[in-house]
């Protein structure tokens, strides 16, 4: 979809994620895992120091979140009724 694009430099997939979702497992366990793939993904996206990303993702609130701690700063995304996080968003869709 990005591809082609200029000033598109790097697009972040987070595999893990599949491995959530599974009905046998705990929701600590969900959360520990979640947990971790968060500060995960904070500290790598501080180390390449963005100047923009998307929030792509809706169903998991905190996506809104990451790339705030990360201090990137211009933060897209769509703010829906539900989201806990979207005053972290700068613009929204």
């Amino acid at each position: 979809m990005f591809d082609g694009v200029d000033g598109f430099d790097e697009l972040i997939v987070v595999p893990e994620l599949h491995k959530i979702g599974g009905k046998n497992r705990s929701k600590i366990s969900k959360m520990w895992t979640y947990t971790k793939l968060i500060w995960w993904l904070v500290r790598n996206l501080r180390e390449k120091k963005f100047d923009c990303a998307i929030v792509s993702l809706l169903e998991f609130s905190p996506n809104h979140l990451i790339p705030w701690l990360a201090g990137i700063p211009t933060r897209i995304g769509h703010k829906y009724y539900s989201s806990k996080f979207a005053w972290t968003l700068t613009n929204s869709v």
